[in-house]
């Protein structure tokens, strides 16, 4: 009896076939290192688990036909949820996403008040109407310190173990990120930018502004995972160094976005700055670059483009993280992924 094919090979190829391709045994052989004999072994498992399916045939050199295998779109999906404040509203986003990033189902609830009590009930929900999600990514507007929430927006989800609560509740596998730190990994992969330094920057209204710097892959967190809150960075206020309130946020404002850029750039130095928020627009940014320039000689300054929505990056991001954290702790192996015994 053959032996099976190591977790390991079989992860390179799902990093491939989870970008959304199809690809023939000799491809994916190609593209991973792997021998065609491995690969074969890897996909007839992941057939018969479900995990992938096989597509089509197309004609190869001599004749020959080569099948084609891409994931199964509909197996292991996520519920991938953030929140975010919006005008003193509390926004709850939930998705239900496929592993190539397809969003299958989404809703959205506004409440006037969101504590981790709220948050759990509504994932609850959302996985009675989705039974079929194997794994939970959650993106906060605060810090994540281990499986707590410290200096969120949304106040009432202060100290919550919003990891294990989650956990506990539904049984899945939880990861939780901070917002900006997870729509920058996200743009990040979505570029496919590999050798610059890329920054995000989210300049909301009434609400301190963040940014989140990625480099090579590798999201700069911090020691406390505090990296990137610019909106604490103190300006002057009355004559005296204050780190600005939230309420000093409003627009126009282009001077304090320029103060919280310029610690970025000082600091980070990223070849490019990605704004997004309700404070900043192509124009804005026009003034902001300009003051940057009198404060920083020119030939340091970064690009710094507009998004005027980031919501793809952050779903890309919160996918990302899901099945980073899938491939390297061999998350949900304890049950069948595939609904296959």
């Amino acid at each position: 009896m053959r032996a099976a094919v190591s977790e390991t090979s079989k992860n390179a190829i799902r990093r491939i076939l989870w970008e959304g391709r199809a690809c023939s045994k000799r491809e994916l052989s190609r593209l991973t290192g792997l021998s065609v004999a491995t690969c074969n072994g890897a996909l007839n498992e992941m057939e018969a688990a479900g995990e992938v399916v096989l597509t089509e045939r197309v004609q190869g050199r001599a004749g020959r036909s080569a099948a084609l295998y891409r994931v199964n779109e509909s197996a292991a999906p996520i519920l991938a949820a953030y929140c975010e404040l919006k005008g003193g509203e509390r926004v709850l986003s939930l998705l239900v996403v496929s592993v190539t990033g397809r969003v299958l189902a989404r809703s959205e609830e506004r409440l006037g008040y969101l504590d981790a009590r709220a948050l759990v009930d509504a994932l609850e929900h959302a996985r009675t109407q989705h039974p079929e999600v194997v794994q939970v990514s959650l993106g906060v507007p605060g810090i994540i310190q281990g499986r707590f929430v410290r200096d969120c927006d949304i106040s009432e989800l202060d100290g919550a173990p919003i990891v294990s609560l989650v956990e506990n509740a539904l049984g899945l596998t939880t990861v939780a990120g901070n917002d900006m730190h997870t729509a920058a990994y996200g743009l990040y992969r979505e570029l496919g930018i590999n050798d610059e330094v890329v920054t995000v920057a989210y300049f909301p209204e009434g609400v301190r502004p963040g940014t989140a710097t990625v480099y090579r892959g590798v999201v700069v967190e911090g020691a406390g995972s505090f990296a990137g809150m610019v909106g604490f960075v103190p300006a002057e206020r009355g004559g005296r160094l204050e780190a600005p309130e939230p309420t000093d946020f409003t627009a126009p404002c282009p001077e304090l976005v320029a103060h919280c850029l310029a610690s970025v750039v000082t600091v980070v130095n990223p070849d490019l700055i990605l704004c997004t928020g309700e404070l900043v627009d192509e124009k804005t940014l026009e003034e902001v670059d300009g003051l940057l320039a009198s404060w920083i000689p020119r030939r340091y300054l970064p690009q710094l483009d507009y998004r005027d929505n980031m919501e793809n990056g952050y779903v890309r991001g919160l996918v990302a993280r899901a099945l980073d954290a899938r491939l390297e702790a061999g998350a949900l192996r304890a049950a069948p992924l595939y609904g296959v015994e």
